[in-house]
């Protein structure tokens, strides 16, 4: 087999960084690191006399939409405090 062209391994090279990059931004965007480190959410905290049935990672909608995610359900001598994890992109 003869080597390779100089303009060969460049291409090589060019298809093997591209599947690389594109590999590690798909596993980002797969397992949500952006709610990991706090990208492009903020929290708001809202007191409830009771639950009714909500948990933590439950879907927060505004009209139907998805907003973001419930957070941490702190038990208080008035309710509950329910953190919401919402995303800043949601709609206005």
């Amino acid at each position: 087999m003869p080597p390779l062209s100089r303009l060969a391994r460049l291409q090589i090279a060019a298809v093997v960084i591209i599947g690389l990059f594109a590999t590690a931004y798909a596993g980002v965007r797969y397992v949500h690191v952006e709610r990991v480190v706090g990208i492009g959410i903020y929290t708001v905290t809202a007191s409830m006399p009771s639950s009714g049935g909500i948990f933590t990672n439950a879907e927060v909608t505004y009209r139907g939409v998805p907003v973001g995610r419930v957070g941490q359900l702190s038990l208080t001598d008035d309710g509950v405090d329910v953190a919401l994890e919402l995303d800043s992109g949601g709609p206005e």
